[in-house]
């Protein structure tokens, strides 16, 4: 886990956080931890880079830092809807105007009254112990409607391929892959100049680790 933050955060990174994560055998690094003699920015690309996670410290101050969010940029520029969910956003002080990139993510909120549990939901997802994609059962419901919406909507208009592509994206929220990459496939047959279901496609194939194919896409 690579962790963002600005320097007026790092008492409560360093005395709160990171004892926390490092006592469950998460593995944690912060700019503090920059190879001495390499450039800040190509320091902050090769840790998010090899980080499987990268949290954000969301304040007001963190928000201003020009390099933690020269490295969320990094983190979201080969997905910008964050649909493998890598980024990590923890929402420490209220932040009134957050950028766009940032604004429909749901952070982990430690600014209410009960801190640890949001870190132990935290350890959770880093340790794999809690499946990220997993859903409420009244959430799961509402994703069957939305599939079963998008079904009605492409058997009244089968070449609609807004709505091939939107039923993709549920799928892909259900890890039912195939599926999705078949949506994707038809929206794009049926309107090749229709930019987002390649993008679509192109982030479960990574997530089935079909790199090639999913650069192409």
């Amino acid at each position: 886990l690579f962790i963002l933050h600005s320097d007026a955060d790092t008492e409560w990174v360093e005395d709160w956080l990171i004892p926390r994560l490092e006592a469950q055998g998460i593995t944690v690094a912060t700019h503090e931890d920059f190879r001495i003699g390499r450039t800040v920015s190509l320091n902050y690309e090769k840790a998010v880079e090899q980080s499987r996670y990268v949290a954000f410290v969301l304040t007001p101050e963190g928000l201003d830092d020009r390099w933690a969010a020269f490295a969320a940029s990094l983190a979201l520029h080969r997905d910008p809807a964050n649909l493998t969910e890598r980024l990590l956003p923890l929402l420490l002080r209220p932040c009134p105007e957050l950028p766009a990139a940032l604004r429909d993510l749901t952070p982990a909120d430690f600014s209410d009254d009960d801190p640890e549990a949001k870190v132990a939901k935290l350890i959770a997802i880093l340790s794999g112990q809690e499946d990220v994609y997993s859903r409420s059962p009244t959430s799961s419901i509402q994703h069957t409607k939305a599939i079963t919406s998008f079904d009605k909507a492409i058997e009244l208009d089968p070449t609609d391929a807004v709505a091939h592509n939107n039923r993709g994206l549920e799928l892909y929220e259900f890890r039912q892959y195939i599926q999705a990459i078949t949506s994707y496939n038809k929206a794009i047959e049926l309107n090749p100049a229709y930019p987002l279901p390649y993008y679509n496609r192109g982030i479960v194939l990574y997530a089935l680790e079909r790199y090639t194919e999913a650069i192409a896409s």
